[in-house]
């Protein structure tokens, strides 16, 4: 745990808030008893300004008052939140874990607050100056130093006197040569070691010598100072002389003597190393047990494999983002299928699960994902922007004005909700006011890419192409490799006439995004414009194996289908169109391509060419086929 500890601390101190988070998280989910994570993982969250995911981190320990570190974090994510009831009942419920605690942590102990300490002697008198007491009035009129003035004025050293030969009084210059001659510490003479001596010691004692004090020991069972400020009666003194006591004791060296062989009456086993510890002082010999060592050896493979299994717990998570930010979603699915089902279920693993579904287009999955999410963590807020996409597509207005409320009540400030609130509206037609809200989710949030493209599109519905250039270009400057900005930049340029450049825009886009089926169908439209059909045929066939979800598969044989009859290739045609028949049998713009392949391969099928024209007559009579097969075959993936 030293080093895990270690890890994180290293985070929090160099302000890698996120990288904290992500770790705590997981080291959270591998130790959930312990409450050391918690508290750091609810203090990545409130560096991060996610004060609502760090209040919901540390409820459970820090309202019961369980830990000083989660009761802390949970009552200042209470005060950013304006939830005072809860922070103060928090602090209170701890109130036996600070009450006698300082800021640093330290145990207060009021005995020594306010003491006088030893003042060093190390004093060099100016010549021609003496030391008298300062005067009142040029003094700083402390309340300290008006209770020691107010005492009998006396010297600084009032309990050394040194004979004078003449009778006179010793000044203050030689009292304080006094007192430097009496800390001089005592010498002792010179001995000669011999063969088996350690430090001057022989190898003979039967008990160790009385260890060294800790400094902080030393401090409060310090004797009294030999030099006062303030008056005492000379009886109360001790003994200046002796000076060993304040005097710090030497290290005692240890120095390992060879282990004696057994004599006959005793077991092996019972023999034990020993080692001769000796000072200036004493002179001991006394065997040392090595258990101490053994147990430290026992825990060392231990936290080895704790290692082990978080690095090859983060190698699995990188590997899992690395497909995922190289739109790889297959690949990205694939590394998290193989963490632990407790790490699947983290808010971080099933954010981007979601998302990865969402780049393969498989919806309904990606709904799920993130309403699992919603349930685990209400407060995370990572890729909801995606989620509230996802819903998009679907058409589930209801679902989608819920998740903008229930948004917009929680964190009116993110972006993410205004996002969900401009989709929410765009799906009810209101175009206006869901630029605005795309434009409020940009302001308060400038570096996400996702808003940019959404604004982009809903100008780009309402013919204002300009402003939806420059709206895609913006989410270009924020991540060059937003694809959906290429595709958007695409279609602008598709819809006022220019072909080849709509061509170069999508060409980047896959470029960028190699696993989207989409993009390759807006690239081998662009194509057939351009008079390459056989090219196009490729991208579409290309798209087929990257086996996309069953209506992009329909979509693509469609297209193709389309484009075998203009090249006068109606059996081809024929093969897509009845596999996208099965599929959807109501699609009026599916019996007309069926009428037309029918009509196109001969006198006997005029009566099968016939009849599909008529019912897709019946399927959409309030619309023509050719107007049909000239619109935007995928209306709703455009974002």
């Amino acid at each position: 745990m030293e080093a895990q500890l270690q890890l994180v601390h290293y985070y929090l101190d160099n302000e890698l808030n996120e990288n904290a988070l992500f770790v705590t998280e997981r080291l959270h989910v591998l130790d959930p008893n312990e409450p050391t994570w918690t508290h750091l993982r609810s203090l990545s969250c409130l560096r991060l300004g996610q004060y609502a995911l760090a209040s919901e981190y540390s409820r459970n320990v820090g309202i019961k008052g369980e830990h000083l570190g989660c009761c802390y974090i949970f009552a200042l994510s209470c005060l950013h939140q304006k939830n005072y009831a809860e922070g103060i009942k928090a602090l209170q419920q701890a109130r036996s874990l600070w009450a006698t605690q300082v800021q640093t942590g330290t145990p207060l102990q009021v005995a020594n607050i306010f003491q006088l300490r030893n003042i060093p002697l190390d004093i060099k008198p100016i010549k021609g100056a003496s030391m008298k007491p300062i005067p009142e009035e040029q003094g700083i009129p402390n309340l300290m130093t008006k209770r020691i003035m107010n005492r009998r004025r006396s010297p600084l050293i009032k309990e050394i006197a040194q004979p004078q030969a003449n009778g006179s009084t010793p000044s203050a210059g030689d009292e304080i040569k006094a007192a430097r001659s009496i800390e001089k510490p005592a010498t002792r003479p010179r001995s000669t070691l011999n063969e088996n001596d350690v430090a001057g010691a022989k190898l003979s004692s039967s008990k160790l010598p009385e260890l060294p004090r800790r400094r902080s020991a030393r401090l409060m069972k310090q004797e009294p100072p030999v030099a006062t400020l303030t008056h005492r009666p000379a009886s109360s003194s001790r003994p200046v002389g002796n000076t060993s006591k304040r005097l710090p004791r030497p290290r005692i060296p240890v120095r390992p003597v060879e282990q004696k062989a057994s004599s006959p009456n005793q077991p092996a086993n019972d023999t034990k190393p020993t080692i001769s510890i000796s000072s200036p002082d004493t002179k001991t010999e006394e065997p040392v047990s090595s258990e101490p060592t053994k147990a430290r050896a026992q825990t060392t493979p231990s936290s080895q494999t704790k290692l082990q299994q978080l690095i090859d717990l983060l190698s699995k998570l990188g590997r899992g983002y690395y497909h995922l930010s190289r739109f790889q979603p297959k690949e990205c699915l694939e590394a998290f299928s193989t963490l632990p089902g407790d790490q699947q279920a983290t808010p971080w693993v099933l954010s981007k699960t979601g998302r990865a579904q969402y780049e393969l287009m498989s919806y309904k999955e990606a709904r799920s994902t993130f309403r699992i999410l919603q349930k685990i963590a209400p407060s995370w807020m990572e890729d909801l922007e995606v989620y509230s996409t996802v819903l998009w597509h679907l058409k589930e207005d209801v679902a989608l004005a819920f998740l903008a409320h229930e948004l917009s009540d929680s964190h009116f400030l993110s972006p993410q909700t205004w996002c969900a609130i401009g989709n929410s509206l765009s799906l009810q037609k209101s175009r206006d006011e869901a630029i605005r809200a795309f434009k409020r989710a940009c302001q308060l949030y400038p570096p996400l890419p996702q808003a940019y493209s959404l604004l982009g599109y809903e100008y780009m519905d309402t013919e204002q192409y300009a402003e939806a250039t420059t709206a895609f270009r913006q989410a270009l400057q924020v991540d060059p490799r937003h694809y959906s900005a290429w595709v958007g930049l695409g279609r602008i340029q598709e819809k006022i006439g220019q072909s080849e450049r709509a061509l170069k825009y999508y060409l980047g886009a896959h470029k960028i995004n190699a696993s989207n089926a989409i993009v390759m169908t807006y690239i081998a439209r662009m194509l057939e414009k351009t008079r390459k059909p056989q090219l196009a045929l490729d991208y579409l066939r290309r798209g087929l194996n990257l086996d996309p979800p069953k209506t992009t598969i329909s979509l693509i044989r469609m297209q193709a289908a389309s484009i075998h009859l203009r090249l006068g290739q109606p059996a081809k045609a024929l093969q897509d169109l009845h596999l996208v028949e099965q599929f959807a049998p109501d699609e009026s713009q599916v019996h007309f391509f069926l009428g037309e392949a029918y009509a196109m391969s001969g006198e006997g099928n005029r009566h099968l060419a016939l009849k599909h024209y008529t019912t897709a007559q019946s399927l959409a009579p309030w619309n023509s086929a050719k107007s049909k097969q000239e619109q935007d075959v995928f209306p709703s993936s455009s974002k």
